[in-house]
């Protein structure tokens, strides 16, 4: 959760609309889309890159963004859209004879749909889009007939982009069976990263950066025989892959900026957990409902979150302008250190929604969220409930959390802490092997938020250490003074390689520590971000 009423606010002109649309705009007898050209910009038809990259894609993105939001109706109706391309896309454009996806079909006479069989790059897609896994038969086939059948044998090598292609066909080139694009050869290297097939998978990035101009851009095509660039440079229509992902293949040699930076991602939605324990066996808290099997899952879909209810059983004021409320928590209800969960309240006849971070740990019985008295209704209204009050509870949601990091880095200032408390509680209460140091920013000695929590678990933990700056101290505070500004996080942090920062409060502080984190030469990939409004 970034900034989830931005989101809220682009959700129904931009990712409603335009999902309702790819779920209008497809045939009724069929189930796939209407025809429509493709991404070479060549031919008419209904194509496998298509129908997974823009269709599926987009559909089960669309059904997950209402899936955060809460929004029940339309991610049954965008999840349901989505299974029916995907059970489209395998029956009508999976050829069982060939053993491969094809690369396009057509209305024939009577309406019987003719398959091309011509091998594409492109139908790549069908496993990078997740419509099916890396290592399923039929994507196996697809993508051997492509190394197959596209690699340019007779001359440079890479992969070609589709059988017969005639763009800018170099003289004598008859024997290859187009010229070799350096996108499809990464396209190819992507399919090896998601097998974990990684020296193969280096192989073809290597030969990329073999070819990149001494620019270090990548040609649109080379010609097959001199490697000499042919066309555009760099290519414009898909030089990276942009998605998440998270470790970095190493560059080739000491030509670092001959390769463009490409990760290497698993297989989405193949997860595993990656933190390392020292104490408890982590499985009990599985087996016991504590937390998510995120072996299992990945981000929470609408099948994974439920709507519970639940009654007050405490309340702690935190300090003159912040309070917290503990729930019971619901038999089932599951989630991660750092994640959130919408909580609807009765105020007379009107029913008050808003989504708040759990500053409570997995490891705890009870579930406590953390607010400060704003004078919003919904807030004035959590401020007067008492014990045995009735609430609904929606969740859990976000991926502001722990993802197996050695050493990490917990900026916060004001309310923002309250995540970043659910995770030092999860980690000091199961001995997680991992570095935590928390810079935390409050007004006054009576504004810091969980003080005795924090001393508590700085006691327990070896592993975690706590700065805390005061912008209005009294006279009795020993402590450094000022917001947190880059001199604080030298001072704190001297060697900040490697570390992953997790920075969550206000929007404008969370912007000024990321533009700190900037001029400190930190990788925009290793800080993460939560912002919190001030409703």
């Amino acid at each position: 959760m970034r900034d989830i009423e931005f989101a809220i606010s682009l959700y129904e002109p931009l990712v409603v609309l335009t999902a309702e649309f790819l779920d209008r705009y497809r045939d009724p007898v069929t189930g796939l889309p209407l025809p429509s050209y493709d991404l070479w910009e060549e031919q008419h038809g209904v194509f496998t890159f298509t129908v997974s990259a823009v269709y599926y894609a987009g559909l089960v993105a669309a059904s997950r963004i209402a899936a955060l939001l809460g929004d029940r109706a339309r991610f049954d109706s965008f999840h349901r859209a989505a299974v029916e391309v995907q059970a489209a896309t395998l029956a009508h454009l999976y050829d069982d004879g060939a053993g491969l996806f094809t690369k396009v079909v057509r209305p024939g006479p009577g309406g019987r749909l003719e398959r091309d069989l011509t091998v594409d790059a492109s139908a790549h897609e069908v496993f990078t889009f997740g419509l099916l896994p890396p290592d399923d038969s039929r994507v196996i086939g697809t993508m051997r007939a492509i190394e197959e059948r596209l690699r340019v044998k007779a001359g440079i090598g890479g992969i070609a982009r589709y059988e017969r292609d005639e763009s800018q066909r170099a003289d004598g080139s008859t024997v290859v069976p187009g010229n070799p694009w350096p996108i499809c050869t990464l396209w190819l290297a992507e399919w090896y990263i998601g097998l974990g097939d990684l020296p193969r998978a280096l192989e073809l990035l290597e030969w990329v950066c073999l070819h990149a101009t001494p620019a270090g851009l990548m040609a649109e095509q080379l010609d097959p025989f001199t490697g000499a660039p042919l066309s555009v440079a760099p290519l414009t229509l898909e030089p990276l892959d942009p998605r998440p992902c998270r470790d970095p293949v190493p560059r080739c040699g000491p030509r670092r900026s001959r390769l463009p930076e490409v990760r290497a991602l698993g297989y989405r939605g193949t997860h595993t957990w990656p933190w390392r324990w020292r104490g408890p066996d982590p499985d009990a808290f599985h087996r016991n409902g504590l937390l998510p099997d995120r072996r299992k899952s990945g981000i929470m879909g609408m099948d994974e979150v439920r709507e519970y209810s639940t009654r007050v059983i405490g309340v702690v004021r935190r300090s003159e302008r912040t309070v917290s409320v503990r729930f019971e928590r619901p038999e089932g209800f599951s989630y991660l250190p750092g994640q959130f969960m919408f909580i609807t309240l009765t105020r007379g006849d009107e029913r008050l929604t808003r989504h708040l971070t759990i500053s409570s740990s997995p490891t705890e019985p009870v579930l406590e969220v953390t607010k400060g008295l704003t004078g919003h209704p919904f807030a004035n209204t959590l401020a007067t409930l008492v014990r045995g009050d009735e609430a609904t509870i929606r969740g859990p949601y976000g991926t502001f959390t722990l993802t197996g990091e050695e050493d990490v880095v917990l900026i916060s200032g004001g309310i923002g802490v309250t995540p970043l408390r659910s995770m030092i509680r999860y980690a000091t209460d199961i001995g997680l092997l991992t570095r935590v140091m928390l810079l935390y920013s409050a007004q006054s000695e009576a504004d810091l938020l969980f003080g005795a929590d924090f001393a508590e678990m700085e006691r327990r933990n070896p592993r975690l250490s706590i700065r805390i700056t005061l912008t209005r101290p009294g006279s009795g505070w020993t402590g450094p003074v000022g917001r947190i500004d880059r001199a604080f996080i030298e001072n704190a942090v001297p060697d900040p390689r490697g570390r992953v920062f997790f920075i969550s409060g206000p929007k404008v502080m969370v912007d000024a520590m990321v533009a700190i984190l900037k001029g400190m030469d930190i990788p925009d990939e290793m800080v993460r971000r939560e912002y919190f409004p001030g409703y």
